[in-house]
C-alpha cells in the first residue's frame, strides 16, 4: 500500500493516532466520558459532518463525467468538480467551495487566493 520511503511517515503517523488516543484515555479517566463527549467528540463529528458534505457536495453533480479505466486522465479528475456558492460561507471556507476547480488545478496555492 505504501511505498519503502514512506515507511517513516506511515509510522509517524501511527505514533501520532496512538499518542492521541492515550490523551483522550486520559482525559476521560481523569474527567469522565460525558465531558469529552461534549467537549470533543461531539464538535470533532459536527465538523466532520459538514467536512464530507462538502468535499461530496464538490465531487459529485450529474454535470459531472465520470471517466473510468483508460478513458480517465489526470486532467479529468482535476476539472471533474463543480463550484458550489455558499454565500457568506465562501468567505468563511476561504473559498474552498466557489473556488474548487481551481484548487484541482492548481493544488499547491492557497485557496484565500483563488479569488484574485
Amino acid at each position: 500500500m505504501f511505498k519503502p520511503h514512506q515507511r517513516k511517515y506511515v509510522l509517524m503517523s501511527d505514533i501520532g493516532v496512538v499518542c492521541m488516543l492515550l490523551i483522550l484515555t486520559y482525559i476521560c479517566q481523569m474527567t469522565s466520558l460525558r465531558f469529552l463527549a461534549i467537549t470533543y467528540i461531539l464538535p470533532y463529528a459536527f465538523f466532520n459532518f459538514w467536512w464530507v458534505l462538502f468535499t461530496y457536495l464538490q465531487h459529485t453533480d450529474i454535470r459531472v463525467p465520470h471517466g473510468r479505466g483508460e478513458k480517465w486522465t489526470f486532467m479529468d479528475g482535476a476539472i471533474g468538480t463543480v463550484d458550489r456558492d455558499y454565500g457568506i460561507f465562501n468567505h468563511i471556507l476561504h473559498h474552498i467551495a466557489d473556488a474548487h476547480v481551481a484548487h484541482h488545478l492548481f493544488s499547491r496555492m492557497p485557496h484565500y487566493h483563488t479569488v484574485e
